[in-house]
């Protein structure tokens, strides 16, 4: 059987996604690898969500809707994954967008690869609720056994970006619902990742293929639970090495401090100590060094978007680039600063790269 021919199954859990979710299946749809059947789950909506993938599967075989009683984002992709057919698994959450060649060019790289290998990932545009181009994440390179780098930098940053072989995560557990259970959802693909890191090789196709959506309401932008989901994941991660904690501290210390950061600039002043305070404890020069970059980043767009809306008013302007007006890779961001780069490069002999 040809590549062409290989069957994915796209796993999309939903709930209440009904204003994205049309965007996101047409994403899906208009693969340029055809050979899909998309598994949308309908975690106990109350919208329209169910309606509407009803729709589209009644206008696209490849397309089927299981229902399910609110059990959260973990229960909904393992029950997909439970009927899935393929040995091939894509995740996608309902409101992320994947560039039409993104499960084309990810499985000429994991079918050619070596049968350690568990997932292939690419790098991200962060988006808004118009499609929108707000940023662009690093685009990693990183090959192979990446265990103690991935926890220090999670450089797969979304649950959209992945295309995985069945097996493993299966010998994995799946997706761990008791985040979820314990009121820390948010990390369910950051925990798996690091489990099926510590035992397989990992690969990338490095380019920009999914648009992750970063708008008002996202599990992303909710900073206090995703800080405190960070947490619970690396207490559940496994312990490969003896350094392996240190990995999981460097990681914590700057995700706690960008969300401290996060939560600040919404007038969360409450969440936003308590977070920085969290961070410190864990690494405290990442925390410092992290907030440091953060203010240094945020002065710069704040100059970039004053220079562009000079140049509107004058008529100069152009409009907001949208996902697919770019090309994967287009406007690439290469590594990380010297801070992050110092470290990786220890987490690298300790993966023996």
């Amino acid at each position: 059987m040809s590549t062409s021919e290989t069957l994915i199954s796209v796993i999309v859990p939903a709930y209440n996604a009904a204003r994205t979710l049309a965007r996101t299946l047409e994403s899906a749809l208009n693969q340029t690898h055809r050979a899909l059947e998309i598994l949308v789950v309908d975690d106990g909506s109350t919208d329209g969500t169910a309606e509407l993938a009803r729709a589209f599967a009644a206008r696209d075989g490849r397309v089927r809707v299981i229902a399910q009683a609110n059990g959260g984002v973990a229960r909904a992709r393992n029950r997909a994954i439970e009927q899935a057919r393929a040995e091939y698994l894509a995740p996608l959450d309902a409101d992320d967008l994947w560039h039409p060649t993104k499960l084309e060019k990810q499985l000429s790289v994991l079918s050619a690869a070596t049968p350690d290998t568990a997932f292939v990932y690419c790098a991200f545009r962060a988006i808004d609720d118009d499609d929108r181009v707000l940023g662009h994440s690093s685009v990693f390179r990183l090959r192979g056994r990446v265990f103690h780098r991935h926890a220090l930098v999670n450089f797969v940053g979304n649950g959209s970006a992945l295309l995985l072989r069945r097996a493993p995560v299966m010998e994995c557990g799946g997706y761990d619902p008791s985040l979820r259970d314990a009121g820390f959802e948010g990390t369910e693909d950051f925990l798996l990742q690091l489990r099926l890191a510590s035992r397989y090789a990992v690969d990338v196709v490095p380019e920009y293929l999914v648009g992750y959506r970063r708008g008002a309401g996202t599990m992303s932008e909710r900073n206090e639970v995703m800080g405190r989901s960070f947490l619970a994941a690396i207490e559940r991660a496994p312990n490969p090495s003896s350094s392996a904690r240190r990995a999981l501290d460097w990681a914590a210390g700057p995700f706690l401090a960008t969300c401290a950061v996060r939560a600040a600039w919404r007038g969360q002043v409450q969440s936003a100590a308590s977070l920085l305070a969290l961070g410190l404890g864990r690494d405290a020069l990442g925390a410092a060094a992290q907030t440091a970059s953060i203010a240094k980043s945020r002065a710069f767009e704040r100059l970039r978007r004053v220079g562009a809306a000079a140049l509107a008013a004058k008529g100069s302007g152009s409009r907001a680039r949208r996902f697919y007006d770019f090309d994967p890779t287009e406007s690439r961001v290469e590594g990380t600063d010297w801070f992050v780069e110092r470290r990786l490069e220890k987490m690298a002999l300790l993966d023996g790269r």
